[in-house]
């Protein structure tokens, strides 16, 4: 399974990071700990994708109980991103061919979000086919077929009519010849595949096709300079705080614009509520929106709770701000509650409660990285320290933490990649990347949460390097407050903090209303 998370999305996962039987013969291939480290790993890679699941635990995937439907959710979540290499706007600009007059001048972020792989396959089949564009699919397959049909007069004519629109062995054939040896689409799909209807097949095969050969018209240049926002991220930074908070949503929460989805108040409630159970009162809030006036009542009670609840700053900032989504301030809210949320377990652990200080973290590190016997990367001095572009230094202090392990293997680290000079400094890119990604990798194997791309670590970001420290530092706290044993890994021994830590998704309290 993370081997099929690297095909979907190759920058959230190592798989050098994990963990691989010598012998697949053994009735044991791994060991209970390899088999949790791999299964961290796993489920806090789809957490950082906004995957939804019913449990991001190690238990829940370790016990026969919880298993199966995690491992589904997960499936299900891979396949629909799966779809996304093939079938989204920035790749395929033409996909404005399938817009309605009302999409094209909405907001183009807004309709990006909504033009879902799915929703863009539909609108194609049916307008290629002659049907309204938002008439629901039947047999999907069978679609397909007819589409091509539509869009190659050559596999028109070499294949047959289908009767009363069912899908035969002939027909069948035809379609995997032309996709295999005409499109040159690699499949492992037979005959039969397509003659049982199995939907997330089809969709996937006719995804494919889409991506190579979809008839709809190019854009001209004129085109091209008038939607182009509609695959143009205005807002990179963006990408961070998205991911984490869909996370921590249920699926009809999901949000696809800080902007325009966090200015009812309701989101920025429920993640403030995830922060510290029970600081939402949630009869104050106005669950209905008539108008602009219950939202700002809503982030006025919001603006409230931050202000009271919690050590942030928010000189400058009102209620109004956020529904008018002015990005400067959402920004310094959000930065501010994933900040919060990275050390508060932190906090707990090793300071009794007390506010974590990046004084604290940076004296951590350096004490640690001491103890390593032989260091190849210096001790970063700071959070804006250019060692860290070279990501050994994190490494290295993984290596610490789990010494007699052998978890940080010396023959994956690209030592020899010196610190990078200035931003636009390319220098060994490919290695820098690879360090990157294999010390994201490792933390989550061993228990840590960051949403963050190896890219991010590697320009020091400064949300990526800070929760790099925090993730690192509470991996070191919580091995020694719950130190290594034999029962650890077993999956029952946890199961009462599970009911009571993993409230992730659809917890027992969720979001009343």
């Amino acid at each position: 399974v993370c081997d099929f998370l690297a095909v979907v999305n190759p920058e959230m996962i190592d798989k050098r990071a994990v963990h691989r039987p010598a012998n697949t013969e053994d009735p044991i291939p791994l060991t209970d700990k390899q088999v949790w480290e791999n299964a961290c790993l796993l489920l806090s890679s789809c957490k950082a994708m906004a995957l939804q699941l019913p449990s991001y635990q190690p238990h829940a995937w370790c016990n026969p109980k919880h298993h199966a439907p995690v491992l589904i959710a997960v499936l299900n979540g891979l396949a629909k991103e799966r779809l996304k290499n093939y079938v989204n706007i920035e790749k395929h600009p033409e996909i404005i061919r399938l817009l309605t007059t009302n999409e094209l001048n909405d907001d183009p972020e807004k309709v990006r979000h909504n033009m879902t792989p799915s929703e863009v396959l539909k609108r194609w089949m049916n307008l290629t086919l002659g049907r309204p564009m938002n008439t629901e699919m039947g047999n999907m397959a069978v679609d397909l077929y007819n589409t091509l049909r539509q869009i190659d007069s050559q596999f028109a004519a070499q294949s047959p009519t289908l009767n009363n629109g069912i899908m035969n062995k002939g027909a069948a054939d035809k379609l995997l010849d032309c996709v295999a040896n005409k499109l040159h689409i690699q499949h492992n799909l037979e005959t039969e595949d397509l003659m049982r209807v199995n939907p997330k097949l089809e969709e996937l095969l006719a995804a494919r096709v889409f991506d190579i050969n979809n008839g709809l018209s190019k854009l001209s240049d004129d085109e091209k300079n008038k939607y182009k926002s509609f695959w143009t991220d205005d807002n990179p930074n963006d990408d961070a705080y998205l991911p984490w908070l869909n996370s921590q949503l249920p699926p009809h929460l999901k949000i696809g614009n800080l902007y325009r989805d966090l200015s009812d108040g309701i989101i920025l409630a429920h993640i403030l509520e995830r922060s510290q159970r029970g600081v939402i009162n949630w009869k104050r809030m106005r669950k209905q929106i008539r108008h602009k006036f219950d939202k700002v009542a809503n982030c006025n009670y919001v603006y409230d709770v931050m202000k009271q609840k919690f050590p942030f700053s928010l000189v400058g900032i009102a209620g109004p701000d956020i529904v008018d989504g002015q990005q400067k301030y959402i920004h310094t809210i959000l930065w501010q509650i994933m900040r919060y949320q990275a050390t508060k377990k932190l906090s707990e652990l090793s300071f009794g409660g007390k506010e974590v200080t990046d004084n604290d973290i940076l004296k951590w590190s350096k004490e640690t990285h001491a103890k390593l016997a032989n260091p190849r990367s210096k001790t970063a001095s700071g959070f804006r320290d250019r060692v860290l572009t070279t990501c050994v230094f994190y490494l290295e202090l993984m290596k610490v933490l789990t010494e007699g392990d052998d978890t940080v293997r010396d023959d994956l680290v690209n030592y020899e990649v010196p610190p990078l000079e200035s931003q636009s400094d390319d220098n060994m890119m490919t290695e820098r990347m690879a360090n990157a990604r294999y010390a994201i990798s490792l933390i989550r194997m061993h228990g840590g949460d960051v949403f963050i791309l190896p890219e991010d670590l590697v320009t020091m970001d400064q949300k990526a390097v800070l929760s790099v420290y925090a993730a690192i530092m509470t991996v070191d706290y919580e091995r020694r407050t719950k130190p290594v044993n034999s029962n650890q890994y077993n999956p029952d021994a946890s199961l009462a903090d599970l009911e009571k830590a993993e409230q992730a998704v659809y917890g027992s309290g969720g979001f009343e209303g």
